[in-house]
């Protein structure tokens, strides 16, 4: 996807202003999340229960963890230029 193309996409709600360029760390272990999250784009919910997603990506070093499906990362990830973490 292009930035062009991202910004007449449908999940595109103004994220480039606090996620552009930032450290993201997968997790896997979704029992790390206390109830459940959101992705930041799309919505989908993170979370242990069956009718969600069971992984996703964080923001690391921000003021708020923000969450990221794995299909919304594949999108986004060169447009936001994320670094992934270990």
């Amino acid at each position: 996807m292009t930035l062009e193309e991202f910004k007449n996409d449908w999940r595109n709600m103004g994220q480039m202003e606090y996620m552009f360029g930032k450290k993201i760390k997968h997790i896997d272990d979704i029992y790390q999340i206390q109830d459940h999250a959101h992705c930041r784009f799309c919505w989908d919910k993170i979370s242990v229960l069956p009718d969600a997603l069971h992984d996703g990506y964080y923001t690391v070093n921000t003021k708020y963890r923000y969450w990221i499906c794995p299909k919304c990362y594949e999108d986004f990830k060169d447009i936001f230029q994320w670094s992934l973490e270990n």
